[in-house]
């Protein structure tokens, strides 16, 4: 991929100039900033093996060109979203939570988003752009611990000062934060409901009694519940979505991360059974990849037990 010659629009310039140099990721943010963006919006074609050739064909290139990947994936050209975008493009050294992860994430939730509303997009594209920014690669059980939504709170904390001075208003900002908490699926060993599961008792309209407060938003306003939902399908879809052969890569990706899971049937079953419930949550994800967790779960439940699956 050529890296292109245009520039971003001197009121982004100005606006990451009022950060202050100690923000986190500040020096990567604005070198990326100084890079080309493509200007064009191009998605791959809603297939699941054309979604999968993208996806491997965007890990092989040059780090140098991951803000050209993910220009083409913009609702349109907000400060905002550009913004969102530089976020997104921030390296990382994890084998999974990382800029390829993200932009894989935006790209299926912007596929599922076509013919939305602008603004929908918008809200949904920074979403998707900041959910895991500043992973640590710990997950939310720290030190023997559960800390809800630890890492969700940290991406925003890290994320607002960026939009904020690239000028999204309190009401998005509010809308985009309750699609970042709702990411996490993980919840204590011995009892309560994580927020994924929160968002899924608001898709099924049950009662919000002891949700608790930052997620009580998902049953009130029927849009950002779907947006929400959404983001969650594009969030797991990295590995439920696509063929096979991808899951099982990220798989492994995701065993070498946390150093405890093994790159294993078992580990793919587990995720598609207790994190995913066998099926996506919007009528968009049935549409664009039917019922692709059904058939991953059947071929991992066909393999041999002591099948090591490989990230390569």
């Amino acid at each position: 991929m050529t890296v292109s010659t245009a520039q971003p629009a001197p009121s982004l310039v100005d606006a990451l100039g009022t950060i202050p140099m100690d923000a986190p990721y500040y020096n990567e943010i604005v070198k990326t900033a100084s890079r080309a963006v493509p200007a064009d919006r191009r998605l791959p074609p809603a297939q699941p093996g054309a979604v999968m050739a993208a996806f491997d064909a965007w890990r092989r290139m040059d780090p140098a060109c991951a803000i050209d990947l993910i220009m083409p994936l913009m609702p349109d050209h907000s400060d905002a979203c550009m913004t969102a975008a530089l976020i997104a493009s921030v390296p990382s050294p994890l084998s999974f939570h990382n800029h390829h992860h993200v932009r894989e994430v935006v790209c299926l939730a912007m596929l599922m988003a076509q013919g939305r509303p602008l603004q929908f997009q918008r809200e949904l594209f920074i979403a998707a752009c900041i959910h895991d920014f500043g992973h640590d690669g710990h997950g939310n059980r720290i030190s023997g611990g559960h800390v809800p939504m630890r890492l969700e709170r940290q991406a925003l904390e890290y994320a607002y000062p960026y939009l904020r001075a690239a000028g999204l208003s309190d009401d998005e900002w509010l809308r985009i934060a309750v699609m970042v908490l709702a990411t996490d699926v993980s919840k204590s060993q011995t009892h309560g409901t994580s927020p994924s599961e929160w968002l899924r008792r608001a898709l099924r309209g049950e009662p919000s009694q002891n949700c608790p407060p930052d997620l009580l938003p998902l049953f009130d306003d029927e849009t950002l519940c779907h947006q929400a939902a959404i983001l969650e399908d594009a969030d797991l879809g990295t590995s439920a979505a696509l063929p096979y052969e991808h899951a099982t890569r990220m798989t492994a990706l995701i065993a070498a991360e946390t150093g405890t899971l093994e790159p294993a049937p078992k580990t793919l079953i587990n995720f598609l059974q207790n994190i995913c419930h066998g099926a996506f949550l919007t009528r968009e994800a049935l549409e664009l990849f039917g019922d692709n967790a059904a058939v991953l779960l059947a071929r991992a439940r066909g393999e041999a037990a002591d099948t090591v699956y490989k990230a390569a």
